[in-house]
Parts: structure tokens; C-alpha cells; sequence
């Protein structure tokens, strides 16, 4: 079960909350919040990406993805974990943080900047020493570079997976994030 996500002050009471959605255009990834029948009104097909847990960390609220099987979310071959960047930090007082999720085994992290512009896998191949490697499709966004910034945030480098490896664009793209973005906690 998702535990509740803790909502930030001053936002009005619980909204029903369709989907989550990760990414833009062609790349966007919407994730149930359950996999049974909820606002939307729809009934959930086994396959459908959804929600295994929920987690948040400072700026970041953090998804591990699965699918829906016999009305239950499940972890599968194909999860992963998906990292928002928030506006605003959702450690609130006075409400318990929530644990961060956790892949497991290996598999990829998707980060996403808080105005949504993009959603950048941090690797483009899973289990690199294991035998059981994965490689990300090619011209999947990914991150190219990491660099520190005078305002403490990180500069992220855009740049696509080639044949399991992310090399950069042709126009040099960026994206300033926090930095607990791409922490290994958050």
C-alpha cells in the first residue's frame, strides 16, 4: 500500500490524484496510484505501470514503479524509480517522513526537474558487471555531466543513451536541480 503523500502548507484539502505523471510528449510515463478502480473511474489492467511505493526526501518526492497484477502493484523487471524535483521541501514538521524507495536489485532512476522540462535517466545501462545487463533505448534523455554550482545547486548536462552509453547533444543542453535530486538518499 502507498502511504499517503504528505502535503506541503497552505495547499487545500486531498484532490483525487489520476495519475502521476513523469516526463513530456512521446517520453511521458503516468503511473496509477493503486491499481483498482479510482477517481478516474477506470478499472485497472494487469500491466498498467502504477505506484509500489512513495517516499520523499527535502525537495524530492520519490516513486518505485511496478505493474498492476490481479488488482495489486507489483515489483517487476521493468521497475524503476522516478525522482521529482518539488518547489517546495516536503519535510514538513510535525509530519513523519516517509522512506525512500528503493530498486530492488538493480534497475534505472529517472530524474525530473521541479518546472517538468525533463525526465533524465541517470544511467543508460542496469547491471553493468552482472550478466543480466540492460540497456536503455537509444535516445532515451539522460545525464551527460554533474556540476556543482556557486548556488549549491547541480548543473545537469542533457544528453541521450547510444548503444548503453549517454553522449552528449549536438546543442548543449542544462538544467540546474537541487542537489538532493541526485543524491543517492533522495
Amino acid at each position: 500500500m502507498v502511504p499517503p503523500f504528505p502535503r506541503p502548507p497552505g495547499l487545500r484539502g486531498a484532490s483525487c490524484i489520476k495519475s502521476h505523471i513523469f516526463g513530456s510528449g512521446v517520453n511521458t510515463i503516468n503511473l496509477r496510484p493503486r491499481c483498482e478502480k479510482g477517481c478516474s473511474g477506470e478499472e485497472p489492467k494487469d500491466g498498467d505501470k502504477c505506484v509500489v511505493e512513495s517516499g520523499t526526501s527535502g525537495y524530492v518526492f520519490v516513486v518505485l514503479s511496478g505493474v498492476c497484477q490481479n488488482m495489486t502493484c507489483k515489483v517487476n523487471n521493468g521497475s524503476e524509480v522516478y525522482k521529482q524535483e518539488m518547489n517546495v521541501s516536503l519535510d514538513i514538521n510535525g509530519v513523519d517522513k516517509a522512506p525512500i524507495p528503493q530498486l530492488p536489485g538493480c534497475g534505472f532512476t529517472n530524474v525530473q526537474d521541479k518546472n517538468r522540462q525533463y525526465l533524465l535517466s541517470m544511467e543508460c545501462t542496469a547491471c553493468e558487471s552482472l550478466l543480466n545487463q540492460t540497456k536503455r533505448p537509444d535516445c532515451t534523455p539522460c545525464i551527460v555531466s554533474k556540476n556543482d554550482t556557486e548556488s549549491g545547486d547541480v548543473k545537469l548536462t542533457v544528453g541521450e543513451c547510444k548503444n548503453g552509453t549517454c553522449v552528449a547533444l549536438s546543442s548543449t543542453k542544462t538544467v540546474d536541480v537541487n542537489k538532493e535530486l541526485i543524491s543517492n538518499s533522495g
